[in-house]
């Protein structure tokens, strides 16, 4: 018997082609530092759902821990999310605030993530996109920042911006994927990596400081005029909303 190709598919809310746009993108990964981030400033700048990527490998529940390390035996379970009796798919989002695209990633299983990434490269660049900034963190307890980018001059450029270090080692998940799709077709980015301290038991438990941090400089780059003092109240509920089941596998990388 063939096992079914994973499919991937994405529903326009709003057609539109940017000029020149910039798309700032995140999905839980490690202490959730560039998730947190991401979730913060579609809380506070309230912009407008433009469009969603579903996927048949998006679980409801993970098998494994961290969810951005899934292993290829377990698929995780399927199903929907219900909020005050309202019933959503795990997907993929897309706000648009001004000539910023939000992208909030989701993390697929092993075998379908790298079609989710695929499919959201194709998307940003089909809108307008021509810069991509990732959110993630690093434990290297060195630098409060790394860069990695898609071009040496980017990397150049940025290390001087954020006063920090050349990233070297793994960006694993939603997020790694999509900065390799960028690679392949052609798109700048870069990767804001923020220092964070590992939790081998709970790798996605937030660390609310250093995504403060993070939210920081970003904001500083984009010149939105924002403090995130408030990100741990803004965005505490967004993460509780998060479940797991218990890993049956040992823990990933983190």
């Amino acid at each position: 018997m063939v096992e079914a190709m994973p499919k991937c598919w994405v529903n326009i809310l709003e057609k539109l082609t940017l000029d020149h746009a910039t798309a700032v993108a995140a999905s839980p990964g490690l202490r959730s530092v560039g998730w947190l981030v991401l979730k913060y400033l579609v809380k506070k700048l309230n912009p407008k759902l433009i469009a969603k990527i579903y996927s048949t490998s998006f679980p409801v529940l993970y098998e494994t821990l961290p969810s951005y390390n899934p292993h290829p035996a377990a698929s995780g379970v399927g199903g929907i999310f219900v909020n005050l009796g309202m019933m959503t798919e795990p997907s993929v989002e897309v706000h648009l605030h001004n000539n910023l695209l939000l992208v909030t990633g989701y993390q697929a299983n092993f075998h379908g993530q790298r079609e989710v990434a695929e499919e959201t490269i194709r998307l940003l660049k089909n809108m307008g996109i021509d810069f991509l900034i990732a959110l993630a963190a690093h434990a290297m307890n060195e630098e409060d920042f790394y860069i990695a980018a898609t071009k040496s001059e980017l990397v150049e450029k940025y290390c001087q911006v954020f006063k920090a270090k050349p990233y070297q080692g793994p960006i694993l998940g939603f997020t790694g994927l999509i900065l390799g799709e960028a690679v392949i077709s052609g798109l700048d980015g870069i990767c804001i990596l923020s220092k964070t301290t590992p939790n081998p038991e709970f790798p996605e438990h937030p660390d609310y400081e250093a995504a403060k941090k993070l939210a920081k400089a970003l904001l500083t780059l984009l010149k939105i005029e924002l403090e995130p003092t408030d990100l741990k109240e803004v965005t505490q509920r967004e993460y509780n909303s998060r479940v797991h089941l218990p890993s049956i596998f040992p823990v990933g990388l983190t």
